[in-house]
């Protein structure tokens, strides 16, 4: 087995690892193709001219403060289910940690399989949380429903709510919105937007992820809008929001991880006038909650 960086991929065996590693519709497959595969940052797993793994990463920015740094997000890894079990993941992770190591401050990922992570000192960094919920009284004023909009000043507000999180420039932050696909619903006060949610939808249910608002009675009336086109809607966001003051929840599970790893010590100490060592002991530091869960 060799593991490559910056290797390019020809188009038909990267869509024909896909299939097989993550078993995604073609669609699927297509809009990370075009969204989220950057070959520069692509650390990949042959065995002679077979590829076996893929681990996608890239470099984004993150605010501490007044302080922006560069951090590493592991996006997506896949295995071929022929050469499981057999640590392909793990020897790209180390490839992708001594780049890391090299080129950022802190990495980061956001997983429903954290234990994959755990051996090398990836640590909790927050998590999210999807809610089930009880219909509210109707929208509290105008909702619309689009399959795009500008809303990066209105994200730019949000994050800018948190500390400690990845801020996406404007080109990332579009095609974050291209990859996500589905509805936007906007909530207008006072003819601004105040509000947005990403939506997807069946025949019962509408599936918010995530959304952004200026206060709870833009993510309320998000919300409303929802109910009035599905019976049922659940709501996924960060464990800090506590959308349980102003929603009625039925039910609640947790969701995804986000685990940091914190590369070198001494490199925080621009930023806090100390060497940082553990997750717990950043997260004491942040001047408001983190926000890590549309990287």
């Amino acid at each position: 087995m060799k593991i490559h960086s910056g290797r390019a991929i020809d188009r038909r065996t990267l869509e024909t690892f896909l299939t097989y590693a993550c078993l995604q519709k073609e669609s699927d497959i297509q809009a990370w193709i075009k969204y989220r595969y950057e070959p520069d940052t692509a650390f990949t797993a042959y065995e002679g001219e077979q590829l076996i793994g893929l681990m996608q990463c890239r470099m984004v920015p993150m605010q501490f403060g007044r302080h922006r740094v560069q951090a590493a997000q592991i996006v997506d890894a896949a295995v071929h289910p022929d050469f499981r079990q057999q640590a392909v993941f793990s020897h790209l992770l180390d490839q992708v940690m001594i780049w890391a190591d090299a080129n950022a401050l802190c990495t980061l990922v956001l997983t429903n399989q954290p234990f994959l992570y755990r051996s090398h000192r990836f640590e909790p960094y927050g998590q999210t949380i999807t809610y089930w919920l009880e219909k509210p009284d109707r929208p509290l004023y105008t909702c619309e429903t689009r399959t795009n909009a500008d809303i990066f000043s209105l994200y730019e507000y949000f994050i800018s709510c948190f500390d400690g999180s990845v801020r996406l420039p404007k080109e990332a932050f579009t095609r974050q919105i291209h990859y996500q696909r589905g509805q936007i619903f906007l909530s207008r006060y006072d003819h601004e937007i105040d509000g947005a949610a990403f939506c997807h939808a069946d025949e019962h249910t509408i599936q918010i992820e995530p959304a952004f608002y200026t206060d709870s009675s833009a993510l309320m009336n998000l919300v409303g809008h929802a109910f009035e086109q599905r019976p049922a809607v659940s709501l996924t966001v960060g464990e800090d929001e506590r959308i349980e003051r102003f929603l009625t929840v039925k039910q609640a599970r947790r969701k995804d991880t986000c685990l940091i790893h914190l590369n070198t010590a001494s490199l925080f100490e621009p930023v806090f006038k100390q060497p940082i060592h553990h997750a717990e002991e950043l997260k004491t530091l942040l001047k408001a909650p983190a926000w890590n869960y549309w990287i």
